[in-house]
Parts: C-alpha cells; structure tokens; sequence
C-alpha cells in the first residue's frame, strides 16, 4: 500500500491496518489467495477501487481509535476528579 498518512496516527493506522491484513492472509488464505490479496493492494498495481476501499477502511480505523482514546481520557478524568 502506498501511504496516504499526514501524522503520526495516520501512520500507525496504516501499520495496523497493513499488519493485520497481513497476519489473516498468513492464518487463512491459500498461496494463490495471498498473492492475490497482495497484488491488488501494491500501491504501483491498484485500482482506484481498492484505493478507496483503502482509505475508507483507515479513516474508519482512525474514527474508531480516536473514539476510543477520547473514552479512555473520559474515564481516567472522571476517575481523578472524584
């Protein structure tokens, strides 16, 4: 994948998303499947298709781990100022 990432958090979006994808070809799909997979998120073979697919998949991992910090800071808040 090429990156599309302008911060930090973008970046390690990209990781997470780039690691993971990686761990469930090696745990589920075939060699062929793999390399399939692989091919078509290369960021000199992809479509604009899968581009999209792409970064709708990071800016919805992004939503959520922003989510999540924001609730980890509301109860680390909560819990201090009572």
């Amino acid at each position: 994948m090429k990156s599309n990432a302008t911060n930090p958090v973008g970046q390690a979006v990209e990781t997470l998303l780039a690691r993971s994808v990686q761990r469930i070809l090696e745990q589920e799909a075939t060699e062929l499947q793999q390399q399939k997979v692989l091919l078509a998120m290369r960021g000199d073979t992809m479509s604009p298709e899968m581009e999209m697919a792409v970064l709708q998949a990071c800016q919805i991992l992004q939503d959520t781990s922003e989510e999540l910090a924001c609730e980890l800071i509301n109860t680390v808040l909560i819990h201090t100022d009572a």
